[in-house]
């Protein structure tokens, strides 16, 4: 049975804040004891990198304009099985370029590929 002191208000919209280091949303936040969002998120898409096949390669998945990167990390789109590696060395945002990235760095043998997933939304 749901719980009357639990559930969101008619009005309720999803918000976020962004961190100024990396331009990736933030949660809610405390403000006088009170957790708030500050601003309306929507429209989210899933947009995909290139593949980094290989050893030393990057990868980057691009939020088209008028979207701001949440989140991102990465999807392991080819591996051949065996010793080489399945994730990669770098997973992070380039804020800079409203964008995710990855590098495969040296431990992928080749037939092992991966690719950069940008979480993007409007805001």
């Amino acid at each position: 049975m749901p719980r009357p002191d639990l559930e969101r208000p008619p009005d309720f919209e999803r918000k976020f804040n962004i961190f100024p280091d990396t331009g990736l949303a933030l949660g809610q936040t405390c403000q006088s004891g009170i957790w708030t969002l500050s601003g309306k998120i929507s429209s989210f898409e899933m947009i995909p990198g290139n593949d980094a096949c290989g050893k030393y390669i990057y990868s980057k998945a691009y939020c088209p304009a008028g979207k701001q990167l949440v989140s991102g990390g990465y999807i392991l789109s080819k591996w051949s099985g065996g010793s080489g590696w399945n994730s990669p060395d770098l997973s992070m945002p380039a804020a800079a370029e409203n964008a995710w990235q990855i590098y495969t760095g040296g431990g992928v043998t080749g037939g092992t590929c991966m690719r950069a997933i940008a979480w993007c939304a409007k805001n």
